[in-house]
């Protein structure tokens, strides 16, 4: 894909070393994006840096500290000589998101919601303040999951944390809309990444519902059909998309 009016731009993606966030900041290089990576577990991010060199840059970050969203923004914005592109990725996903309602406990609810929901939040408020101040417009992309849209067995406050982030999509688009900055969400269906086996069967035996596991008609995706939808929905060619929350799930929730 080579959408052409992204060559220059400026990017930063949470969580942007593994799957989907990894295959989002790849695509984005691919487009001639400079793009910089928050990233919890650092060493992940190290190969990635080694392979693109100038163009991509890091910084260790725990988007569930207010302090840490608002530092890693200014931090990118400075390595990159401005912001651009938000991309929220970084979330509690997989087996460590999930857990049957009854057994919740206060510090696996708290780190779900301040990560998957108040970092989108923090990050988001300051890379607007970023946009606002450079007077350029800008696009802030949040990745959410079909689980926003559908209950999903054994992700209760998952599933919170995702569809709040669809009304916070809709809110900061209208507020933001003066300014031109543009706010999507995409919402992946089952896309296929990166995992050992075990680590695979850790997600199997902890999520037991059927409709989340191979019920996907046209089968499961892959990190760039992920990436290609972000790189389309923060150029010029979707200029007049705002607000909304695009399922890319293979027809999923069609059922």
């Amino acid at each position: 894909m080579n959408l052409g009016d992204l060559k220059g731009k400026r990017a930063l993606v949470t969580g942007g070393a593994t799957g989907i966030g990894k295959a989002i900041v790849e695509t984005l290089l691919a487009e001639g994006v400079r793009v910089a990576v928050g990233q919890r577990q650092f060493s992940k991010l190290e190969p990635l840096l080694a392979r693109h060199g100038t163009n991509l840059v890091g910084f260790p970050v725990d988007v569930s500290s207010a302090d840490a969203c608002k530092k890693l923004v200014k931090d990118a914005a400075k390595a990159l000589g401005g912001l651009d592109i938000l991309v929220n990725n970084a979330a509690v996903t997989g087996a460590a998101a999930l857990c049957w309602f009854l057994e919740e406990t206060r510090e696996h609810v708290d780190t779900t919601i301040d990560t998957n929901l108040k970092g989108v939040i923090h990050c988001s408020i300051a890379a607007a303040r970023q946009m606002v101040q450079q007077k350029k417009g800008g696009v802030i992309i949040h990745i959410s999951s079909v689980a926003a849209f559908g209950a999903q067995q054994t992700g209760s406050i998952y599933c919170a944390t995702k569809a709040a982030l669809s009304g916070l999509t809709q809110g900061m688009a209208v507020e933001l809309a003066p300014h031109k900055i543009r706010v999507v969400a995409v919402a992946p269906g089952d896309i296929q990444i990166e995992a050992s086996t075990m680590a695979a069967r850790r997600v199997e035996a902890a999520n037991p519902d059927p409709r989340f596991c191979s019920n996907t008609p046209l089968g499961k995706g892959e990190p760039d059909d992920i990436g290609n939808v972000v790189a389309f929905l923060a150029s010029d060619r979707a200029k007049f998309v705002t607000g909304v929350t695009w399922l890319v799930d293979g027809g999923l929730m069609s059922y």
